[in-house]
């Protein structure tokens, strides 16, 4: 029997699946082997996440700039990277002179604040005439804890204060 037409070609014979031990055994190994790699990697996992990061953060900056200025991309990936580098080291030179200066001013309104409320606080208060309350005594506490609570938040800005509310006489 002679035909012009194309043969088929030979059914394959099905694929053999795996069994369940199978894969287990593979869902183990690979996990096993992740969590390996990643203790062995670990000091460079760190370095890999932030190039990706910088990456996806610097890629439409690059392409935006070939297509406008029509320069070769290392070019303007370099360029992109110096502008990166100026803006992290400028970023702090101007943001931290501004910091200080509120702290400072921070520091002289709770100054006076604290000033403010000693004075208020030396007078007894009476209530309904049934008892007599001195809130200087409390007022003093708190003043005397305010530094050592603000310390770790507020640096030597209360180190740096002349008079102590607290050391004044009440």
């Amino acid at each position: 029997m002679s035909s012009n037409g194309p043969t088929m070609p030979a059914p394959e014979p099905p694929a053999h699946r795996w069994g369940t031990l199978t894969k287990q055994v593979v869902v183990v190994g690979s996990i096993v082997t992740a969590v390996w790699a990643m203790f062995r990697f670990s000091a460079i996992i760190s370095p890999v996440i932030i190039a990706v990061i910088l990456a996806y953060v610097l890629t439409p900056m690059v392409n935006r700039l070939r297509r406008l200025t029509r320069i070769p991309r290392a070019l303007a990936l370099v360029i992109v990277y110096i502008l990166l580098l100026l803006v992290i080291t400028l970023t702090p030179a101007l943001i931290i002179p501004n910091l200080v200066r509120q702290f400072t001013a921070l520091n002289v309104d709770l100054t006076s604040v604290l000033e403010t409320l000693t004075t208020l606080a030396s007078q007894p208060i009476s209530i309904f005439g049934l008892t007599t309350i001195r809130p200087s005594d409390y007022l003093n506490q708190l003043i005397s804890a305010i530094p050592t609570v603000a310390s770790p938040f507020a640096g030597g800005v209360w180190a740096s204060s002349s008079a102590s509310p607290a050391a004044s006489p009440g």
